[in-house]
């Protein structure tokens, strides 16, 4: 495991020659660790979908790992926090999404059974469209067909018949995507760090900084207590936290951004479970593709789930920022929900919080080796969208780390070279 060196420790090895055992506080997760085994070693930053699930992997790759995040796994600052999180294999024609997704929906069913608890729940997808033709969709429906994957075009009046709530005069079609769900998010990240510490890692609650670097090698990490921590890999996955962790490196190549998600009240005779009235998750795409909303209608009994995009996100801090919509924000979302839903007309506010997006120029995500350090990668750039691969993302940062795979070149740090400013594109 990653190797925790202070001065006590130094002391004690000297007179005792020695190596003090490992000890847990399983109740807490927090790990004191003095163990040099001969297995490599690695330290992971940030227990979100990128950081948890590579420490994971890293794991069952052979590696003592050590997972450590600021305020803990799904934590109310977090990008990987909150109730649930869409998930869908649609991606365009971006076949490395497709089977990125396609693999995280098995590995979410092969880790359930070790966690032995639900995440993903595949209520479907569906979209609303305006437009006559959604590119999306199209460009996406040749690969489904390879991977011999159902994607259905709905007509408004199928829309009616199978999907009673949905208002459809405004619609052209809608695409339905059986195969696509919701994922519990907070609870798939607690569920991680807690299988994590089951197979052996260890995980502390604490923040972590990178140290000094001498020969394109980082030395160690700092901890918040002063001390420091060496390991063979360091991997770094603290989303919005990672221009702060490597400014020279990421300044003007991530932007972050303030995201709200509202949870309304349905009436009490509308139930999302109920077979009469179940509604899948959704999309909603107007005439000029820019209008993005999205919902999850059960949202683990916390109300009627929607999210909004805008084209024009705000900047934003995740750890200074206030997290508070505004009464003009909440009317907006409101109109947009009774547009397509009239049954929540009127609907209360239950619930809501402000998250946020971390992009870089593309949508991309950085999956790759610091440039100017052998021993460091740096994993991020999620855009909203990384959580629907989670699981695989991990498995693949692992693959990646450990010289199995190459690094793809649209999440390479190499690309960036060519940057023309941000793209409003969605992914």
């Amino acid at each position: 495991m990653a190797n925790r060196i202070t001065r006590r420790d130094l002391l004690k090895q000297a007179s005792t020659l020695a190596l003090t055992p490992l000890a847990i506080n399983s109740e807490k997760w927090t790990t004191i660790n003095y163990n040099y085994g001969s297995k490599p070693s690695a330290v992971v930053v940030g227990a979100g979908a990128f950081g948890g699930w590579t420490a994971l992997y890293l794991l069952r790759e052979g590696y003592d790992v050590t997972l450590f995040d600021t305020w803990g796994p799904g934590n109310a600052r977090a990008s990987s926090g909150g109730e649930t999180r869409l998930v869908r294999s649609m991606y365009g024609d971006k076949r490395v999404y497709l089977d990125l997704a396609r693999r995280a929906l098995t590995l979410w069913k092969e880790n359930e059974a070790q966690f032995d608890q639900q995440l993903f729940y595949p209520t479907g997808l569906l979209i609303f469209c305006q437009m006559e033709h959604y590119d999306y969709a199209e460009q996406a429906r040749p690969l489904y067909e390879e991977a011999q994957m159902p994607l259905e075009w709905l007509a408004p009046d199928e829309i009616a018949r199978r999907f009673p709530l949905v208002r459809t005069d405004d619609l052209h079609h809608a695409v339905y995507d059986p195969s696509a769900g919701f994922v519990l998010a907070r609870e798939a990240c607690t569920q991680v760090v807690k299988q994590l510490t089951r197979e052996g890692g260890t995980f502390q609650q604490t923040q972590v900084l990178p140290g000094d670097t001498q020969s394109e090698q980082l030395n160690g990490v700092s901890l918040a207590d002063g001390s420091t921590i060496t390991a063979d890999r360091y991997v770094f996955a603290n989303g919005p936290w990672l221009g702060e962790a490597f400014p020279e490196l990421l300044q003007d190549k991530l932007r972050v951004t303030r995201q709200p998600v509202y949870m309304f009240g349905s009436p009490s005779q509308f139930s999302a479970t109920s077979k009469e009235s179940q509604l899948p998750t959704w999309m909603n795409r107007d005439l000029a593709n820019q209008e993005r909303h999205y919902g999850v209608p059960g949202n683990d009994y916390r109300g009627f789930k929607i999210g909004y995009a805008p084209a024009d996100a705000k900047p934003f801090d995740p750890t200074n920022d206030h997290r508070l919509v505004q009464p003009e924000e909440v009317e907006q979302t409101r109109a947009l929900l009774a547009y397509r839903f009239p049954f929540m007309k009127d609907a209360p506010l239950l619930e809501s919080r402000v998250c946020q997006h971390t992009d870089t120029f593309d949508k991309h995500f950085i999956m790759d080796r610091h440039p100017d350090l052998q021993n460091t990668w740096i994993l991020g750039g999620g855009a909203g969208h990384a959580f629907k691969h989670a699981p695989a993302l991990g498995e693949l940062a692992a693959q990646l780390i450990t010289d199995q795979k190459d690094v793809p070149s649209l999440f390479s740090f190499q690309r960036f070279s060519s940057t023309n400013g941000f793209t409003r594109q969605h992914h």
